[in-house]
């Protein structure tokens, strides 16, 4: 009689659905695994990347605008002092890339944020116009376009001497401070309202390099920007001769000797939404 036997195929079913299901869950498995190193490696750095290249849209915005006041100062040569609206009338419009998708950026003016004074007498105070996104602020300054990040600052171009006029420009804006929150661009329309040519205060007519200038900061980091922007023209013997020594966390640079004077043109400006 021939041998029988039993195959139990619902044993087999049981352990191949078994199989089957290890499998996928270590599938699921590596995906998560991948994804987390994405998450973790992979996403921190195009963040880091795209915060950057918005850093660098926005200062070579700063710079457009910077390249802006100066050609609105230069078309006016014949503006008369008090005249408030500019003899060509013209107008300057460009967009500022103020926050981004991966924050929300605060576009500023601040005036009164520092002051020159010659031989003791005050001569003009200094606006300034900046967006900052978290740590880091970036904006035009006295004729300048500066970066800082925390309690450090830098100029990324420096204030503008203009040698035909014999003059440091130190651009002022029309209007009270303001303060506006955006996650994309703001357009910004700048004229020229002022034009004076009075170089100095009343009380002081009359340029002599043996009287020194100096420059008042409400905060420490913008002192040492200023020094930092006079010592390095020192070093050049061109515009500068001497600059006094700083030190760190004062709010005054004194000492500073200039063959050339300083002029304050006023602008006015106009900020809208712009929509991306």
């Amino acid at each position: 009689m021939d041998n029988v036997y039993v195959v139990n195929k619902s044993g087999e079913d049981k352990e191949s659905g078994v199989s089957v299901v290890v499998g996928f869950v270590m599938v699921l498995a590596i995906i998560a695994i991948v994804i987390a190193i994405w998450a973790v490696l992979g996403v921190p750095g195009q963040i880091t990347e795209a915060k950057y290249i918005h850093s660098l849209e926005l200062e070579n915005k700063m710079g457009d605008l910077q390249t802006s006041l100066y050609s609105l100062y230069q078309s006016n040569t014949d503006m008369n002092v008090g005249t408030r609206t500019a003899a060509s009338n013209l107008m300057y419009s460009l967009i500022l890339p103020v926050g981004s998708s991966y924050g929300v950026g605060i576009l500023e003016l601040e005036n009164d944020v520092g002051s020159f004074s010659y031989g003791g007498e005050p001569v003009c105070s200094v606006d300034r116009l900046s967006v900052t996104i978290g740590s880091s602020e970036i904006g035009l300054e006295g004729g300048g376009v500066f970066r800082r990040d925390g309690d450090t600052a830098y100029w990324v171009i420096s204030p503008y001497f203009d040698s035909g006029d014999s003059s440091l420009i130190i651009p002022r804006f029309s209007g009270s401070s303001l303060s506006v929150g955006s996650n994309g661009n703001l357009a910004l329309d700048v004229w020229l309202t002022d034009k004076p040519v009075q170089k100095y205060s009343t009380a002081v007519k009359t340029y002599s390099p043996d009287m020194a200038w100096t420059y008042t900061a409400n905060e420490a980091w913008d002192a040492a920007l200023w020094y930092q922007f006079f010592y390095e023209e020192s070093k050049k013997e061109r515009y500068v001769t001497q600059v006094g020594s700083y030190l760190a966390g004062k709010t005054e640079v004194s000492g500073i000797y200039m063959r050339y004077e300083i002029k304050s043109p006023q602008f006015g400006i106009r900020l809208t939404p712009k929509e991306d």
